[in-house]
């Protein structure tokens, strides 16, 4: 009568889920939730979006009217970031410029490679990101200012790739 029993539809899955280790037991339960008589569910937060908003891909499009500092604004809705203002004349020069022809339209890009791109990071500026504060600062680049004082501003360097400092969490 006991091997009946395991071979029933019923008792064949739970049998076979405490063979297998898969069980209510094999994941710490700390991070999951009963789902179910079998069935835990993990409640562990671990996308990537959802750990650094700025991760988030979206489609973006703007028009020719709209300022650097707009697009930026308009880029963050969402994250719960802010554009942080900027007493620098030349940082506020860049926000309050227009948007360049290539940098109007995004498709499945990450939030933060689309700030990147607008602001020019790696060609004259950086952008800073403060996570406690949901700050994103502008500022110029060190680089850019070491090769004017170089004496070299009539050569435009090779395009750095696009990196804010959270990247590599």
């Amino acid at each position: 009568m006991r091997l009946r029993e395991l071979t029933l539809p019923g008792k064949l899955l739970p049998a076979f889920l405490a063979i297998a280790g898969i069980c209510p037991g094999a994941v710490p339960a700390s991070d999951t939730v009963p789902a179910g008589r079998y069935l835990d569910l993990s409640v562990r937060v671990d996308a990537p979006e959802q750990l650094n908003p700025l991760r988030m891909i979206g489609d973006l499009q703007f028009s020719d009217r709209v300022s650097v500092g707009e697009a930026v604004r308009t880029a963050l809705a969402g994250t719960g970031y802010r554009l942080a203002g900027s007493a620098h004349p030349v940082v506020q020069a860049l926000l309050d410029s227009r948007v360049a022809l290539p940098h109007m339209r995004f498709e499945n890009k990450r939030i933060d490679s689309v700030i990147g791109a607008i602001v020019g990071t790696g060609r004259g500026y950086d952008v800073q990101v403060d996570h406690a504060a949901r700050l994103i600062r502008v500022v110029p680049s060190l680089r850019q200012g070491m090769m004017r004082q170089a004496g070299e501003e009539g050569d435009s360097p090779e395009p750095a790739p696009v990196h804010l400092p959270d990247q590599d969490q």
